[in-house]
């Protein structure tokens, strides 16, 4: 006897997707123009339940539970608003973001230092990821970002970030420019590290061109990856890379949010050290190796030992008793993307090398310069209001020594008789003529 099993279209539909993520990705890339990074799924046939086997059945619920994680979705509760200035909360993905109505805008947090922070700032971040990876955007073809002429990169900026997200100043458009040269670079290193085994020869990686990405395009990108220039460079970064031993635990969540979440659940401000050692520990509250941990301790004893409750950042915080003063060109460790020392700690590359760790910060030496300027305008009213309350005695006692030197100058001393002709009025003198006909009468 053969059972038939009817089943609906829903059903087929339900199935396809689950059995194949793959291709649900595939769309999502070629709706938005990104392109694929080639990660392989072995498809699963189509098998009716009674003639798939045991193992098969294992294979097929391990496929399904990695295709759930890989094809996940993630939404952020934002605000929104329109052009007749209504907010209203939304719960985006970022697929969501790229087909927002053309009349709304999602409203983005900042925190002090010109950073996104809370679930806009997150969304926003991931936005930006998609635009850098879009090969349609931001061509490979180019050398650096710099390469990229200014004008398209104010286009891009334009007309596909600003009428999706709220930037309204300079210091944001720059963290958003920022952010795509790292997302960018970071995408065509990926992108080339998927298929250069150090054999292939040029053919065969020109052959190998990604998904969306244009073909002329991919080949001016090899020839740049094999010039013995960006070789240079490459092994120099490399290098570089090896000194990186303590690896962070963040995640795609930016420090600036992660900051963020924990200033809210402490209800206070927090250091760059702790920031730190919350961004190196795994979930079980370990830290990723002896490297960091020994960096713990330092910040822990530092901040255990410092009388001082603030929590502001300089050259002589905890993360830099634990790290050392110096900073790399363009960054600020603890802070994430977009903080730069020269407006930090108010220095450039040039003069931090000649600056010691015991160097007060540019905050500390402007904080210091504030309360003097402030000591000094205290100064100065106080000695105007005393130099008015001079001004008031000496102008009451040169009008008393007026007033006795026309009514009495005859009986004034030798020493004050500066004051004998001093004009004068009259107001206020007493009479004059019943005293010197007594005066006559007595020489008489």
């Amino acid at each position: 006897m053969t059972l038939t099993v009817i089943r609906s279209s829903a059903d087929l539909s339900h199935s396809s997707k689950r059995r194949f993520p793959h291709k649900r990705s595939q769309v999502r890339a070629t709706r938005t123009g990104c392109p694929t990074l080639d990660i392989a799924y072995e498809s699963t046939p189509e098998v009716t339940p009674e003639i798939q086997s045991e193992s098969e059945k294992e294979a097929t619920e391990m496929q399904t539970e990695q295709s759930k994680h890989v094809s996940r979705k993630r939404s952020w509760l934002v605000d929104v608003i329109d052009d007749e200035g209504k907010k209203s909360k939304k719960q985006l993905t970022v697929n969501d973001a790229w087909f927002l109505s053309s009349s709304e805008k999602i409203l983005v947090n900042w925190n002090s230092e010109d950073q996104p922070i809370d679930n806009a700032g997150a969304l926003l971040n991931r936005f930006l990821g998609h635009v850098a990876r879009n090969m349609n955007i931001f061509r490979i073809s180019y050398q650096s970002w710099r390469k990229i002429p200014k004008d398209y990169k104010e286009d891009v900026l334009k007309n596909t970030i600003q009428v999706k997200f709220e930037v309204d100043s300079d210091a944001r458009v720059k963290y958003i420019f920022k952010s795509l040269n790292t997302k960018w670079s970071e995408c065509i290193q990926q992108l080339w590290q998927q298929r250069d085994d150090r054999t292939r020869n040029r053919d065969d990686l020109i052959a190998m061109g990604s998904e969306g990405v244009n073909k002329d395009h991919w080949a001016s990108f090899v020839d740049y990856r094999l010039s013995s220039r960006t070789k240079e460079i490459s092994k120099k970064n490399k290098e570089n890379r090896k000194r990186q031993t303590v690896p962070h635990t963040g995640g795609s969540k930016s420090i600036a949010c992660k900051k963020d979440e924990m200033e809210q659940e402490l209800g206070r401000k927090v250091s760059r050290g702790e920031v730190w050692i919350a961004t190196h520990k795994h979930t079980n509250g370990d830290l990723v190796n002896d490297e960091a941990r020994e960096i713990s301790e330092k910040i822990q004893t530092y901040k255990s030992n410092t009388s001082s409750l603030s929590q502001d950042i300089s050259t002589q915080d905890s993360l830099a008793h634990a790290l050392g003063s110096q900073e790399h060109c363009g960054c600020v460790r603890g802070m994430g993307l977009g903080p730069c020392p020269s407006r930090v700690f108010g220095y450039t590359r040039h003069s931090s090398s000649v600056m010691s760790s015991s160097s007060p910060s540019y905050r500390e030496l402007q904080n210091q310069v504030n309360a003097l300027q402030s000591q000094l305008d205290e100064q100065n009213r106080t000695l105007i209001e005393q130099r008015k309350r001079f001004e008031e005695r000496d102008r009451r006692f040169e009008a008393m020594m007026n007033f006795f030197a026309q009514n009495y100058q005859d009986h004034l001393p030798s020493n004050l008789a500066m004051f004998n002709n001093s004009p004068v009025s009259d107001q206020g003198s007493v009479p004059r003529n019943g005293t010197n006909s007594q005066r006559q009468e007595g020489c008489d």
